[in-house]
């Protein structure tokens, strides 16, 4: 339908060329009927409706009460609030880089450089615990949503969310659906190209908004079988399996992030079935239980062999303070005969005994 009507409003696009070609050769008369009719067919073409509200009637000029309502609605406070909270909806996100203090100076350098931002990220493709999730995604929205509070109780609108976890949890991918969810741009802070903190003052200065305290914490944690589904979900397209039974209790039992849980579920092949590839997890879940009971091991050999070696050290050291104190009572103790009185001490390699 869309080509349609671009293919219509050519044609009258170009019969609206001609007639400005052909106006000096046509008669008034007929001239006057053709742009009547030409003006109907092109309203009749065009896929908007126009509607116009005159401001003043014709009865000595009074204020039409249509258009003062319309006005009155259009310049309410939420109407023009909504309008901008669509336009920043529909905006193309952007994500800022941290250019060298080497290039700020130059002509047309900023401090930042922005590319385009896609990242499909949303909190619907997450893995992480539903409770958790939505307990983000309410602090988020209840921080979008209020910004007059906080001008209230004059405090800057400005929330910080420290992620922390170990790699392949998923921070990046949280940054990013926070980023979707609150139609926020993403600054991306390279402190390798830093010298001091003059200039992070200076980079963070640069930014739209900037928070110093992290005002909540989130721990980005390994995979739960929660997170699970929604992984197997967004790979497989799989809501239930026989084998969600084994891998909730290896989930349990063993260690593994998200991203590796991913890496298994993804197939690598068009021959790879849901199935195929849930076994695929559980072989990997039991090699990464196997080298987590090996490593406990060697730390635990490695702890005790530490143990004993600071046992020797303490020995050795207790030896040589015996026997600096038994010489020093050589060199200055006398017995109440007036002779040197000896104390029958046998040192040993590691050890005193009396």
């Amino acid at each position: 339908m869309q080509g349609l009507f671009i293919q219509l409003s050519s044609a009258v696009g170009g019969l609206m060329i001609i007639m400005t070609l052909f106006r000096d050769h046509i008669p008034p008369h007929l001239r006057d009927l053709l742009e009547k009719y030409t003006s109907k067919l092109v309203r009749l073409l065009y896929p908007y409706i126009e509607i116009t509200f005159t401001e003043y009637t014709g009865e000595w000029f009074k204020k039409s009460d249509v258009y003062t309502a319309i006005q009155n609605y259009l310049t309410e406070k939420h109407v023009v609030n909504e309008g901008k909270a669509i336009a920043l909806k529909n905006r193309q996100r952007k994500l800022f880089t941290n250019n060298p203090s080497d290039n700020w100076y130059r002509y047309k350098s900023t401090k930042w450089s922005p590319v385009v931002f896609e990242h499909p990220a949303t909190f619907d493709t997450l893995a992480m615990e539903p409770k958790k999730k939505q307990e983000i995604m309410g602090d988020l929205k209840k921080f979008g949503e209020g910004k007059e509070y906080y001008k209230k109780i004059g405090k800057a609108w400005k929330r910080g969310y420290l992620l922390y976890g170990p790699p392949g949890t998923g921070k990046s991918t949280m940054i990013a659906a926070m980023a979707n969810f609150m139609s926020y741009d993403v600054y991306d802070l390279e402190l390798t190209t830093v010298k001091d903190n003059s200039e992070l003052r200076r980079l963070l200065i640069d930014t739209s908004s900037k928070r110093g305290r992290m005002d909540k914490h989130i721990e980005m944690s390994y995979c739960c079988f929660e997170a699970f589904k929604v992984l197997v979900n967004n790979y497989l397209d799989v809501e239930s399996h026989p084998l969600f039974g084994m891998i909730e209790a290896m989930l349990k039992e063993t260690n593994m992030t998200p991203a590796d849980v991913a890496e298994n579920l993804m197939p690598k092949s068009g021959m790879e079935t849901p199935d195929t590839c849930l076994r695929s997890l559980i072989k990997a879940l039991e090699e990464a239980k196997g080298g987590a009971a090996r490593k406990k091991a060697e730390e635990e050999e490695e702890a005790k062999k530490k143990a004993e070696e600071e046992e020797e050290a303490k020995k050795k050291a207790k030896a040589k303070d015996a026997a600096k104190s038994i010489e020093g009572a050589k060199e200055n103790g006398v017995g109440a005969n007036g002779k040197l009185e000896e104390d029958k001490v046998n040192v040993k390699e590691n050890g005193v005994t009396n």
